[in-house]
This record gives C-alpha cells, sequence and structure tokens, in this order.
C-alpha cells in the first residue's frame, strides 16, 4: 500500500515539474517572440538609425522603449561615454525642446527643469534623431500615441518626476 502512495506522488510531482518546465519554456518563447515584436517596431520607428549603432560623430542610442507615459523613451550615449534619458514627445503648440519637428520633440530628462543648455552637438545629435522619427511613415500613428510635455506632466507627476532622475522608464497603470 504505502509503495502504491508512494509511486503516485512520484508521478504527480513527475507531472508538476514536467508542467513548470513546458510553461517556463513557453513563457521565455512568448517574451522572446515579444521582445522581437518591440525590435521590428523600434527599428522602424528610428527609420535609418539602429540601436546600439553610431551616428552623427559618434552618438549612440543604446536603448529606446516603446511609448510609455505618452512617450517614447531612448537612452542616448554621447561620445564622451555621458548617457542621457531622451524622451520624445508629442510636440505642443510652442516647442520647449532643444529639438523639435513638426510633430515632435526631444526632451533630455536630465533634471534641469528647461533651465539647462546644451552643447551645439548634443542639439545636433537630438536633431537626427527627430528629423529620422519625423521622416518615419509611421509618424502619424506615433504622434498619437504620444503625449506633449504639459500632458504629460498632467497626467503622470510621479513618473516625470522620476523621469529626471532616472534612466529607466517608469511604468505607469493604465499604459497609454
Amino acid at each position: 500500500m504505502k509503495s502504491d502512495r508512494r509511486h503516485f506522488l512520484r508521478r504527480v510531482l513527475v507531472a508538476t515539474a514536467a508542467t513548470a518546465v513546458q510553461k517556463n519554456a513557453w513563457s521565455r518563447e512568448n517574451e522572446d517572440e515579444q521582445e522581437e515584436k518591440r525590435n521590428r517596431y523600434l527599428s522602424r520607428l528610428l527609420g535609418g538609425l539602429s540601436i546600439g549603432e553610431p551616428f552623427f560623430d559618434s552618438w549612440i542610442i543604446e536603448q529606446a522603449y516603446p511609448p510609455m507615459a505618452g512617450a517614447v523613451i531612448l537612452h542616448l550615449r554621447a561620445p564622451n561615454e555621458d548617457l542621457f534619458r531622451i524622451d520624445v514627445c508629442k510636440r505642443g503648440r510652442t516647442a520647449l525642446a532643444p529639438s523639435f519637428s513638426k510633430h515632435l520633440e526631444c526632451f533630455v530628462m536630465d533634471g534641469g527643469g528647461g533651465e539647462a543648455t546644451y552643447s551645439s552637438e548634443m542639439r545636433e545629435a537630438l536633431w537626427v534623431i527627430v528629423e529620422a522619427l519625423e521622416s518615419n511613415p509611421m509618424i502619424d500613428v506615433l504622434s498619437e500615441q504620444l503625449f506633449t510635455h504639459r500632458e504629460r506632466l498632467k497626467f503622470f507627476p510621479e513618473a516625470m518626476s522620476r523621469a529626471a532622475k532616472e534612466l529607466i522608464p517608469t511604468v505607469v497603470e493604465g499604459e497609454w
């Protein structure tokens, strides 16, 4: 009797372990698939710019995030190795960012509160980014997914206050 019970318990444990392994493999496959979709989207979004590849005098987009809290978020590495968080927002009536186009603005999230000054080289690098995004065939769809900087301050005050200090985008409840 005890051996039947042990045999049964062993089978249950083996089945449970096998299910967990399958579920874990499926989860990783699903994550890989989602990561691939995200990378394809970002590649189309960035136009001629590539993540990890140098552009304009050795500037590099190290990381890109699809729209979060009303902005596309980029990590931009300068030639001197400084790392900046750039939030690409929908352009407001009056452009506030150091770089802007017809539909978009590139904000440097550095805690300067809009008072910081930027080198001409950085401004040029931001112009290259905003122009690449603007020339994208998806620009109308993209600009509908984004908020202006002022709207972001209104709708996501906590995320925006953290954005001035952190590189990692803050996930907000009710993601837009």
